[in-house]
């Protein structure tokens, strides 16, 4: 089996990068931004991530089931995560004024978007990772480059 080169292994694994800088705001500064801006408390909002990701444990099967009988198109599903992604997260972080109860359904709701493209991003990524070799070797070296770029992703994002 062909060994895989440094450069193809960066390109497939630069996605993780954007992918690992995506997660750390949603834990980290979502839950302060909405407390202080939005006067939601802590419970609801841990309450609100806790069912979100709850929902996201059933979707996720979903969406790798429904990747793996639509062919090795792997790049086009990363495609079509970045509208719900986007704009999840940019209604994360610019909601409108409501009354409270309506503001912890649009967190709730932005936050579905931001995991069901995470969600299919993430499971495109790695099933497009699996594809790319059969050879045990190459397989590790695909997902050390891979976790590896979304690692240093999370250490920019925290920045």
């Amino acid at each position: 089996m062909k060994r895989l080169s440094t450069a193809n292994l960066l390109l497939y694994g630069f996605l993780g990068l954007p992918l690992g800088m995506v997660a750390l705001p949603i834990y980290v500064y979502l839950p302060q931004f909405y407390a202080e801006r939005a006067g939601m408390s802590l419970g609801a909002i841990g309450a609100a991530l806790l069912t979100a990701r709850i929902a996201a444990a059933f979707i996720d099967p979903l969406l790798g089931w429904w990747i793996g009988h639509q062919g090795r198109a792997y790049p086009r599903y990363v495609w079509l995560s970045l509208p719900p992604l986007l704009a999840g997260f940019a209604g994360l972080f610019h909601p409108p004024r409501l009354a409270p109860g309506a503001t912890l359904a649009w967190f709730g709701a932005t936050l579905m978007l931001v995991y069901l493209g995470f969600g299919l991003a993430t499971i495109a990524h790695q099933s497009w990772g699996a594809a790319l070799t059969q050879a045990p070797g190459q397989r590790s070296r695909v997902t050390a480059v891979r976790e590896g770029c979304g690692l240093f992703g999370v250490v920019l994002a925290g920045r």
